[in-house]
C-alpha cells in the first residue's frame, strides 16, 4: 500500500503536543456551513469574567460511542481569536462509554494548551461534561473524591486531571444542543465519528491537523 498524501496545509504554533499519528488520514474534513448567550446556547463559568467570552481561544469538544460500552471517538477543535491559528485532534478506544470519551476531550484539549493562564470558551452539546466541571467536581474534592454516601465516582481517573487543569486556566462553558446545525458542533462531531469509523476498520483514529485559519465561524 502507497504512503498516505502528507496533508498539504500550512503547520501553525498554537498547542504544542506529542506527535500524533496520521493514521486513518480520510482527507481534509469540510468547513461546515444560567444565562441565554443565544438561541441553543446556555453559558457557565468556574468561574471567570466574561471577558473570556471575547478574547482569547475559544474550542468545540465532542465525544461519543456505538454502543455505550463499545467503540468510541473523542474531538476538539481549538480556534485562537485573535489570528484564527488552529489545532484540531481526533482519537478513540475500542471499549469505552460516552461519558468517558466527552470528558477525554476536554482532557485532550487542555492538555494540548502550551502556558497556565490561558482564556478559553468551551463548547460542548454534553450536558454530563459541562455539569461536572462547574458544578459537581467541586463538592467530590471536598468529599475525598467521593459522592454523598461516600459512594465510589466513576471516571475519576479522568475527572481528577481534568478538574486539575481547569484551575490552572480562565475557563468559560457553553453548552450548544447537539445535531442541531451548529457549525462548529457539527464539525467536531464529524471528527469524532470520523476517530469511531478507523476503529472499526482496524486502523489508527488518531490526527492532529494544524490550519492556519478557522475552518468553522465562530
Amino acid at each position: 500500500m502507497s504512503a498516505p498524501a502528507r496533508d498539504p496545509r500550512p503547520a501553525v504554533t498554537l498547542g504544542e503536543g506529542s506527535p500524533i499519528p496520521r493514521g486513518c488520514n480520510r482527507g481534509r474534513a469540510p468547513a461546515l456551513s444560567r444565562r441565554a448567550v443565544r438561541p441553543g446556547f446556555l453559558r457557565y463559568s468556574r468561574p471567570v469574567s466574561d471577558a473570556s467570552a471575547i478574547q482569547g481561544l475559544v474550542a468545540y469538544t465532542d465525544g461519543g460511542c456505538r454502543g455505550n460500552p463499545g467503540v468510541g471517538g473523542w474531538a476538539f477543535v481549538l480556534v485562537h481569536r485573535a489570528t484564527g491559528s488552529t489545532l484540531e485532534r481526533r482519537g478513540g478506544e475500542a471499549e469505552t462509554t460516552n461519558n468517558r470519551m466527552e470528558i477525554t476531550a476536554a482532557l485532550e484539549l487542555l492538555r494540548s494548551l502550551k502556558r497556565p493562564g490561558q482564556r478559553l470558551e468551551i463548547r460542548s452539546d454534553s450536558r454530563y461534561l459541562i455539569d461536572l466541571a462547574t458544578k459537581w467536581a467541586a463538592g467530590w474534592k471536598r468529599r475525598g473524591w467521593t459522592r454523598k454516601g461516600k459512594e465510589p465516582l466513576k471516571n475519576l481517573d479522568l475527572i481528577k486531571p481534568l478538574d486539575a487543569l481547569l484551575d490552572t486556566h480562565h475557563v468559560t462553558w457553553t453548552w450548544v444542543a447537539g445535531h442541531s446545525g451548529e457549525p462548529g458542533n457539527d464539525y467536531v462531531d464529524q471528527l469524532a465519528n470520523e476517530a469511531m469509523d478507523c476503529l472499526q476498520s482496524g486502523a489508527d483514529p488518531a490526527l492532529e491537523r494544524r490550519l492556519e485559519a478557522s475552518p468553522i465561524p465562530l
